[in-house]
């Protein structure tokens, strides 16, 4: 089975398009901000849940061969997570869950907190429906339970517990807030720069950099290369998998060593400024 290489890129674009088919049916594609998640994926019929042989938790990533989606179970150690960004603004976290045993019902109710300490960050509570899982004997899955986030989330890389019901069965599980990493950087447009001219350069992560994500910029000479901010936090409107921070030339000569580090990892990139 293959596995797509970047699952934190295949949730993020499946949670946009699960918001934007949720947006288009209620004609509201652009709407005036709000935090909206993907529609629930709920049912009206609850069943109580039999003697399970195993209940697991995890996440849906993709599977490139079969074009479908594929439960992959945490470790039994700490299971790790990533926040998403929405359409609508809104930060989430998408759980799944495995039922495994006989007669397993198609609708199920769950209760999920996420909390730290004394910290609820969010929580959901509604029936949710199971489907079979095809090539695994006696089991069925949910579809993601997405867990908006409010204005204050976990900090990335910090833990955080994911506890409730699915069903009458209690659950409790440590979880590890993924941290987005610097992969490389570019400058943007012409490879030149020229004395007085403002740019930017394309800041590149190996998954989604969240809004809050805390950025250090330094160069080996700021009399040549002047950054507009030597740290700079994400914003909303630029969280992506690429971000852009603008520098000036103010000097022929070089080259200039930008180094941008990002949860203590750093790439560097070397500039230079010639004369027109």
């Amino acid at each position: 089975m293959q596995i797509a290489a970047n699952n934190a890129l295949y949730r993020a674009a499946a949670s946009f398009a699960l918001v934007l088919a949720g947006t288009l049916s209620s004609g509201c594609l652009f709407p005036d901000g709000g935090d909206d998640a993907p529609p629930p994926d709920d049912c009206s019929s609850p069943r109580a849940l039999p003697a399970l042989d195993d209940l697991e938790l995890g996440t849906l990533d993709y599977d490139i061969q079969t074009g479908t989606e594929v439960f992959v179970p945490w470790d039994d150690d700490v299971g790790v997570i990533d926040i998403i960004g929405g359409l609508q603004g809104a930060d989430m976290v998408g759980v799944a869950f495995r039922l495994r045993g006989a007669e397993l019902p198609a609708c199920v109710t769950h209760e999920f907190t996420l909390r730290a300490q004394n910290t609820v960050y969010t929580s959901t509570s509604y029936p949710v429906k199971t489907y079979v899982d095809e090539g695994v004997p006696n089991a069925r899955r949910s579809d993601t339970v997405w867990m908006v986030l409010g204005d204050y989330p976990p900090g990335r890389g910090t833990t955080v517990t994911l506890e409730g019901h699915i069903g009458d069965v209690a659950i409790s599980r440590e979880l590890l807030v993924e941290a987005p990493m610097l992969t490389d950087m570019a400058l943007l447009g012409a490879s030149q720069l020229y004395p007085f001219e403002s740019r930017s350069v394309e800041l590149r992560f190996d998954r989604y950099a969240y809004a809050g994500t805390e950025i250090d910029l330094e160069v080996s000479d700021p009399a040549i290369i002047e950054l507009d901010e030597t740290r700079m936090v994400v914003a909303e409107y630029n969280a992506g998998y690429t971000v852009a921070v603008g520098l000036t030339a103010r000097a022929s000569g070089g080259p200039v060593t930008l180094r941008a580090t990002v949860n203590g990892r750093s790439v560097e990139i070397d500039l230079s400024v010639s004369e027109r």
